[in-house]
């Protein structure tokens, strides 16, 4: 019987073992996870410190009217900054702040439209969003 009550005792010792471990294992890894949350909120702060989308469309454009809305509330989710350049003039809500400028859109080889390109915001350095290279 002492045999059988000192087994049963080692056994819960392991089990209460176990379960300290997984506690400060559970508390490691809130802490990486609130760290890691930490990194991508300053990641993201520093992000929309220096750069900017730059919206390019056209007027004309279906599909550039219906972006435009995705962007936007996708912009305002992320307090992001988005400048719009115009092909033709034309406004498209709620970008109706958009600068027409051809030369800059032809600079930036713009053959089709909505363009969408993450541009610092001083030197103006810029890559389309759709490259992964």
């Amino acid at each position: 019987m002492n045999k059988l009550i000192q087994l049963v005792s080692m056994m819960m010792i392991a089990i209460v073992a176990q379960f300290v471990v997984a506690e400060k294992i559970f508390a490691l890894n809130k802490t990486s996870a609130r760290a890691e949350i930490n990194n991508k909120k300053s990641y993201m702060a520093k992000f929309r410190e220096e750069y900017q989308l730059l919206f390019v469309y056209t007027s004309r454009c279906p599909y550039c009217h219906k972006f435009s809305k995705i962007l936007d509330s996708f912009a305002k989710d992320k307090k992001l900054h988005v400048a719009a350049l115009t092909d033709d003039g034309g406004k498209i809500e709620p970008f109706t702040q958009a600068v027409h400028d051809r030369n800059r859109i032809t600079e930036l080889g713009v053959d089709g439209f909505p363009v969408l390109f993450i541009e610092h915001k001083k030197t103006h350095k810029n890559r389309p969003c759709d490259k992964t290279t």
